[in-house]
């Protein structure tokens, strides 16, 4: 034991001067590290907090992409039923205007309308001609009477003269 005892303490020295190098190029390389880290912070601060403020406006932006997509789709609603009310409109329009274009009623309506006018001149032809007839008629049947009274009187004075 005595000679691992006498190993280690010849070699401590020599391991302890090891072990303070080591040690010291352990502190610098931390500090080496340190200094890297600070001065990557350093430089990434700064693009962390571009990168906090731009998620923050990817996120404002959002919010707003979808406040606008919900009134587009409103708004396509709406724009939907004004054009299904605009060809409905646009149907009934063009039906008036093809029935007000259509023409043929109103001539077959003029038509008819020169047809009784045609017809009412000729019923008054011919009413006339009746009333001219009924008068003609009723002229000849006065006279008539007139001659039958005349002959009435002629024949009753005639018998009694007779009688006298």
């Amino acid at each position: 034991m005595r000679t691992f005892e006498d190993t280690i303490k010849k070699n401590i020295p020599d391991a302890r001067n090891r072990l303070e190098k080591l040690s010291e190029e352990m502190t610098k390389l931390l500090d080496r590290i340190s200094q890297r880290e600070n001065s990557i912070n350093v430089n990434l601060n700064d693009q962390g907090l571009q990168y906090r403020t731009q998620a923050e406006d990817y996120k404002t932006l959002q919010q707003g992409y979808q406040t606008k997509n919900e009134a587009v789709n409103e708004m396509r609603e709406k724009f939907k039923k004004i054009n299904e009310q605009f060809e409905s409109i646009q149907a009934k329009i063009d039906e008036y205007g093809s029935n007000a274009t259509d023409s043929s009623p109103i001539v077959k309506i003029k038509e008819a309308i020169k047809n009784l006018r045609a017809e009412i001149a000729a019923i008054d032809l011919r009413s006339g001609i009746v009333n001219h007839t009924v008068l003609n008629y009723m002229r000849k049947e006065k006279k008539e009477q007139v001659n039958l009274k005349g002959k009435n009187n002629n024949l009753a004075d005639h018998l009694d003269e007779l009688d006298d």
